[in-house]
């Protein structure tokens, strides 16, 4: 088994560290209903999820409504941001993992969340304290796969791309650690199959986060 020795891990957020689908969902649900457009069920909103709100907005209202997609966008920030952390759990191990880990690694996020609602999920699990940097969608010109989100980290600490562990579940998180450069891992629980992210070649995977410790130094 191969071993990295890293000082930082960056955690993605949604299908990371938190299942954020049912507050997605239902804010998603709402946002189309407000507008006039048939919500389907529950697992065809979810296959909209990925790529930030604009990007699951204009899947869910569809072709036929796209000119309506920057009134739709303040009406969906409202309302996931009021219930960003109604239904949505933080997956086993994660706390485990930020307790561990705390004075040890340097612990950050880079999530393609909005600041208002990535601030809620983290004070609400009272998980805010382990993270020394978090970016946002809000704090960057150039969303993922770009990897400026992981540059500003990177920048910060002073870091070599392969002091930094990214910690991620969707190709658009394989992309983006490959951009710049750091160590990858993918888990297999979160909102992509397993098979989409080895197309990516991450250094390594689990389907538990606390199986990190195997694989760093």
């Amino acid at each position: 088994m191969n071993k990295f020795k890293i000082s930082t891990i960056i955690y993605d957020l949604d299908g990371t560290v938190a299942d954020t689908r049912a507050d997605i969902i239902e804010a998603v649900r709402k946002t189309m209903l407000s507008f006039g457009v048939a919500a389907p069920g529950d697992e065809e909103i979810a296959s909209f999820i990925g790529g930030g709100a604009r990007n699951v907005l204009r899947r869910a209202l569809g072709e036929a409504n796209e000119s309506r997609l920057d009134e739709a966008l303040p009406f969906f920030a409202e309302t996931y941001n009021a219930n960003s952390a109604v239904k949505t759990r933080l997956y086993d191990g994660v706390r485990e993992i930020l307790a561990y880990y705390e004075g040890k690694k340097r612990q950050t996020m880079a999530t393609f969340k909005s600041r208002a609602g990535t601030d809620n999920i983290l004070k609400h699990f009272d998980i805010e304290k382990y993270f020394e940097m978090v970016v946002t969608a809000d704090d960057v010109e150039r969303p993922k796969p770009d990897p400026e989100c992981i540059n500003a980290i990177l920048e910060r600490f002073g870091l070599e791309p392969g002091d930094a562990l990214l910690v991620g579940d969707t190709p658009t998180d394989m992309k983006t650690g490959r951009a710049a450069g750091v160590v990858v891992c993918a888990v297999d629980y979160g909102f992509a199959p397993i098979e989409e992210l080895r197309d990516y070649s991450p250094d390594f995977e689990v389907s538990n986060i606390t199986e990190i410790k195997k694989h760093i130094i």
